[in-house]
């Protein structure tokens, strides 16, 4: 068990997210082999050692990294193509 016991969607913990959302934000402004583990532990607030502790290798952590976002996208398609909100909208808010 997890010393924090705050766990949340997927079995995330709090620090787990925080290190997917920093993936995320460096890889918005910079390229994958710019990025070192380090910056990515100090923008999620959290040592190296943290980072190594849930991912064996940065590969392992940029997969985890993308599966964390297609899971989202996929979430925001199953809403915003939902037969039921869709028979409710107009034809101008389904195009956009």
């Amino acid at each position: 068990m997890r010393k924090s016991g705050k766990r949340r969607r997927n079995g995330q913990d709090g620090r787990s997210l925080a290190l997917i959302e920093a993936g995320i934000r460096f890889l918005a402004r910079k390229d994958y082999d710019a990025i070192s583990m380090a910056q990515i532990a100090r923008e999620a607030g959290c040592s190296v050692g943290a980072v190594y502790d849930r991912y064996s290798n940065k590969e392992s952590y940029l997969f985890r990294v993308i599966a964390h976002e297609f899971h989202n996208m996929t979430d925001r398609a199953k809403l915003a193509l939902d037969p039921n909100g869709l028979r409710r909208a107009s034809a101008k808010s389904i195009v956009r």
